[in-house]
């Protein structure tokens, strides 16, 4: 029947959309974690250059970065 059919097709939307979302939460995940490693490497997440104090480099240079953690 024609509800049967329009249930089928929301459902599959339905499913390819949460597809879609958790694949882009895994790729954010990814992204997020390569950050974070360059980071506690001394590497700064705005001008990709490196830095024994970048907390303090952070402070002076980027100063309208807040800290996530």
């Amino acid at each position: 029947t024609r509800q049967k059919d329009s249930a089928e097709f929301r459902e599959q939307n339905l499913r390819k959309q949460r597809d879609h979302l958790v694949a882009q939460k895994n790729g954010l995940r990814g992204v997020l974690t390569k950050v974070k490693e360059r980071v506690a490497n001394g590497v700064c997440p705005c001008c990709n250059r490196t830095f024994r104090d970048l907390r303090s480099h952070m402070k002076s240079k980027h100063s309208m970065v807040k800290a996530i953690a």
